[in-house]
Order: C-alpha cells, then structure tokens, then sequence
C-alpha cells in the first residue's frame, strides 16, 4: 500500500472510530477472545444461571447464553438504556436484557452460578462494597470473575509523550481508580470468595495497528471531553496521537486483570441439612 494510501486508511479508520458505539465494538472484538478462555477454565455447567453487570453490547452475554450456559439462564444489566435495546436476545430464549444500576438498584432476588463484569468497577467509588455484594449473590459454588485495567508508569512503554498522555487520561478520569485491579484477589479474598485465580495481559502494538487507532481515538475524546488548558499536555496528547496513528513505534496498553473466585460450596451442604 503506498503511503498516501496508507494515510488515507488510517484517517478513515480514526474517522470511523470517533464514534463511541464504534469504539465499544472494536474493544469488544479485541477482549472477547481472552475474556472467553477464561471463562471456560471455570467448566461451568450447561444449566448455570449467570449474571453481567456492565453488558456492553452484549457480546459475552449472548456468548454465554449460546456456548456456556445453552440449557440455564443468563441476565445482561446495563445502565444505559440505548445499549439494553441493542443487547437483544436474537432469538435466545435463555437471555434477558434490563436497565439496572449496580450503584444503586438491587439485584434480582435469585442466585447465580457465575456474575461477570468487565471494566465496570474501576469506574465506581463504592467499588469494594459492590463486590462483596455481588461474592454474596452467587450460589454455592458459583464463581465471580472481574476484568479491569491497569495503568501504572512502570507497565507502561513506548515514547515519552505517549506515557505522559495516557498516565494523564488515567488519572483525569474521576471517581476511577486504574490500580485497583491489582488488588482484585485481596479484595475477593477479603469478601469470602475461596479458589481465587489471578492473570494479566498486556499488549504490544506498533504504530497504525488498530489497537494503537483505538488509543488514539481515546486520548482525542478525552481531550475533547476535558478541553484541557494544560498547554503542556495538550501538547504531548498531540505528540502521542501523531506516533500512534502515524509514527514508528511500539507501545504497551494498559495491563488488564483478570480474576476469579469462588464461593464456599461447602455451604450449600450445609443448607441442605
């Protein structure tokens, strides 16, 4: 491809990805693989009954209700109204779309054999008291997993501009904590769950590669959304846009956490006598 070529892709693509429904695609399209491999070394039966918090688009509770749990039930939440309507069930008659608050609303009354969210509680202040909620929700047995990101100075590579921009993003945004991944096995531990397994992936990615696009896309939203007086950063999320979309460089995201964990099976015996 020449380079006009290339430059008029690329212009296209981040044209394309200012479009936030686009964006929530394409992250999906990237977590989705890895979000299931996880997923599928808890061997949950076909009946589970399983709970998102965070839905998204969908994509992992309709994979869930196709692929895990085909004979057992699966509830999407979401607290945006315009996504519930586009989770749909397609056809599934084991799969529930609602409008729900985790911040706020209770969760239906029944329990679960798996709750699973993904980049939903770095976002919230109460973060710590919604997990221990959501430990107490599952059946014996039943499993927790939570995926978040991780920004921290050290884990992050590529050229200066690029790391100051993204540090900035993540600590301009208020009410998210990006280190609380790391503690995400103590705070399962701390909230009774047993069984407690813990990975984290980080990618590498080169300049013009649809993940380096899609961080781009996100540092320009983020300085239209903050509109940022800072002329010094405003400068180096210039600078970090231009290597990302056109430069010759490789970087490193944000590393992303994944954790499960379990709750007592022993107590549903227990109940039983």
């Amino acid at each position: 491809m020449s380079t006009e070529a290339t430059r008029i892709a690329v212009t296209e693509t981040m044209s394309a990805l200012s479009d936030p429904m686009l964006r929530r695609l394409r992250r999906q399209e990237h977590s989705d693989p890895r979000t299931q491999a996880f997923v599928q070394l808890l061997d949950l039966p076909d009946t589970a009954v399983c709970l998102e918090i965070g839905a998204g688009l969908g994509s992992i509770a309709r994979w869930l209700a196709t692929d895990v749990a085909a004979s057992g039930q699966v509830l999407a939440t979401e607290v945006r109204p315009e996504l519930v309507s586009r989770i749909g069930a397609r056809g599934l008659t084991n799969l529930e779309a609602i409008k729900h608050d985790i911040r706020a609303d209770a969760l239906p009354g029944q329990r679960y054999d798996l709750i699973f969210t993904r980049y939903v509680l770095e976002h919230l202040p109460d973060r710590k008291m919604i997990l221990a909620h959501l430990s107490q929700s599952l059946k014996p047995g039943g499993w927790l997993v939570v995926e978040d990101a991780v920004f921290h100075e050290p884990a992050l590579t590529g050229p200066p501009a690029y790391r100051s921009a993204m540090l900035a993003f993540a600590e301009g945004k208020h009410g998210t904590d990006y280190l609380w991944g790391q503690s995400l096995p103590m705070e399962m531990s701390a909230a009774g769950l047993h069984q407690i397994s813990a990975q984290q992936i980080q990618d590498l990615f080169d300049s013009g590669s649809e993940l380096a696009l899609f961080f781009a896309s996100v540092l320009l939203q983020e300085r239209d959304t903050r509109r940022d007086d800072d002329a010094t950063c405003t400068a180096a999320l210039k600078e970090a846009v231009a290597l990302l979309v056109g430069g010759r460089a490789w970087f490193s995201g944000p590393v992303v956490v994944q954790c499960a964990g379990r709750a007592d099976p022993s107590l549903g015996t227990e109940e039983a006598q």
